[in-house]
């Protein structure tokens, strides 16, 4: 993972992918499943989701 931007992402492990959104998609989704449960119990509530500062620049080497 240290290693992520030394090669373009087209040539990176796959286990690499499943490693990232291991730990920032799952997690995200986690917290929502978990938000969501207390919402419809109160019938009220809102998630809204924010991008991470990858959604204003490259994360891996691109050319």
């Amino acid at each position: 993972m240290a290693d992520a931007g030394s090669v373009p992402f087209f040539e990176a492990d796959p286990l690499l992918w499943d490693s990232v959104n291991n730990v920032g998609l799952r997690n995200n989704y986690i917290c929502c499943v978990h938000a969501a449960r207390m919402m419809v119990k109160r019938r009220s509530g809102l998630i809204v989701n924010m991008s991470s500062a990858a959604g204003l620049q490259y994360t891996f080497n691109v050319p």
